[in-house]
């Protein structure tokens, strides 16, 4: 899914100290140190004991999942947009963007607008987008102008090649132009060799778009784009970061997630990929990512980061969302897409929440669908709930 960058409040506390922008409250006719002094000492003994010690967050299932379907085939591998005022397209406004696989039928890439998370209705007539191959699969949108977007998809009809991936851009989610493969630069992203871990891809996972980048220097976040792709030697997948300054052309930074401890069997032991990233307001980095033993859609982990590049598992033995038996999701969980409003928490397009995700499922049927999952309330250390507590006094 593309990087949405949540709204954050302007001064951020550290948590630490007192809360130097809460100066003008006289709830007890007292400076605001005295205020924070009377939290103080409790809440940073806490914190000292329990900080840099993730909370696991457990995202809450809508009970009349799934709520993506396709009538022609298939609904999966999700990349969502959120609009606060709303995207217009073909006469009606949506506040969600949702562009999709649809791998058999009609193929191609298929676009879906709601207001709620819960209601979708297919857009451009159950359609596949214009100007794309039936082989497009896997995409990946991110905005890069009022009305300018760039996507990234898979060639399902190339695997390990650096052509795999293409990229496109259009005014309108509806009708793409400028069709063409990623290059690699002078430090290949995709080797095409042999043994190499980055041998092929299945297509980019995630992209963070910076419109002020200097582009220059080696920091793959100093560059106007910053894809995180799916990686494959052939017997495993993984992810790989790589960058660019015109979208096309792309230098490899590196893999992602390292490897766990030969003594320890990780739920997702030979699959990592499929990452979907959004940042909470005190600058921990979150990524939902895809994963398994002996196939990459087993279950939904679930890592964490300070920077973006080096990432550690919260959960080594299960995922934080997996198989389910009975259920839309009995054969596969993956391919998620998660959505971050930290702010104004989606107030008024549906549930309240801070986060929202689709995640891509098939039941015991065949049938291929996402659903709908929020987190109410991400605090992932204590700092992070320090803030919302000393925030809202």
């Amino acid at each position: 899914m593309p990087y949405q960058e949540p709204i954050y409040p302007n001064q951020v506390w550290d948590g630490r100290t007192g809360n130097p922008w809460r100066t003008n409250r006289n709830d007890d006719l007292s400076p605001d140190s005295n205020d924070w002094d009377r939290l103080s000492t409790e809440v940073i003994a806490t914190q000292q004991h329990l900080d840099a010690m993730a909370v696991l967050v457990t995202p809450e299932e809508y009970s009349a999942n799934p709520v993506l379907t396709h009538v022609t085939d298939r609904a999966y591998y999700p990349t969502l947009l959120y609009f606060k005022s709303g995207f217009t397209v073909e006469g009606n406004a949506y506040k969600y963007i949702c562009i999709h696989s649809n791998d058999v039928g009609v193929g191609g890439l298929i676009m879906s607008g709601s207001n709620d998370f819960k209601v979708w209705t297919d857009l451009n007539s159950g359609n596949p987008l214009v100007g794309l191959p039936v082989a497009a699969h896997h995409p990946i949108v991110v905005q890069t102008g009022a009305s300018a977007f760039r996507l990234f998809y898979w060639d399902s009809n190339l695997l390990y090649t650096v052509a795999a991936i293409r990229t496109a851009v259009s005014t309108d989610l509806i009708n793409w132009s400028s069709d063409a493969p990623l290059q690699n630069g002078s430090t290949p992203f995709i080797t095409e060799g042999d043994l190499d871990w980055n041998r092929g891809s299945y297509g980019a996972c995630h992209v963070i778009y910076n419109p002020t980048a200097s582009n220059t220097g080696a920091h793959p976040l100093d560059y106007s784009y910053a894809m995180y792709f799916n990686a494959t030697s052939g017997g495993k997948e993984s992810m790989g970061l790589a960058y660019s300054a015109d979208g096309v052309t792309f230098n490899l930074y590196g893999e992602l997630l390292p490897t766990i401890e030969e003594s320890v069997t990780p739920w997702d032991g030979t699959y990592q990929t499929w990452g979907s990233i959004i940042r909470t307001p005190l600058g921990q980095w979150c990524m939902f990512y895809s994963g398994g033993t002996t196939a990459s859609y087993q279950g939904v982990g679930l890592a964490l980061s300070t920077d973006g590049l080096n990432w550690h598992r919260v959960t080594v033995n299960a995922p934080t969302l997996g198989l389910k038996t009975g259920t839309w999701r009995e054969q596969r969980c993956y391919a998620v897409s998660v959505i971050a409003d930290f702010e104004d928490r989606f107030a008024g397009c549906g549930d309240d929440a801070d986060v929202k995700m689709l995640v891509s499922g098939k039941n015991a049927a065949g049938v291929y669908a996402c659903g709908y999952f929020k987190i109410p309330n991400m605090y992932l250390n204590p700092t992070e709930l320090m803030y919302r507590l000393v925030s809202n006094i």
